[in-house]
């Protein structure tokens, strides 16, 4: 549906990893860390992470911005 909506609209949202605790998002700085600079928390899904043998990286949290226009 988001690609139905996007059609439409010609809006993409953009997507951030995020901390769980939304303390930073994993962008330019902080976009090769594994954990969380202010409180540990993972960047990554563990159980994910671990039963795909480390291949699949899904964030535990993202952000979603939607642009006011194209």
């Amino acid at each position: 549906i988001k690609k139905l909506i996007a059609g439409y609209t010609g809006v993409d949202s953009i997507e951030h990893d995020m901390c769980p605790d939304t303390c930073v998002a994993f962008t330019c700085p902080y976009s090769s860390l594994d954990m969380c600079p202010i409180y540990g928390g993972d960047h990554y899904d563990c159980i994910r992470l671990c039963t795909s043998g480390g291949r699949s990286f899904m964030a535990c949290q993202k952000f979603v911005t939607i642009p006011l226009g194209p």
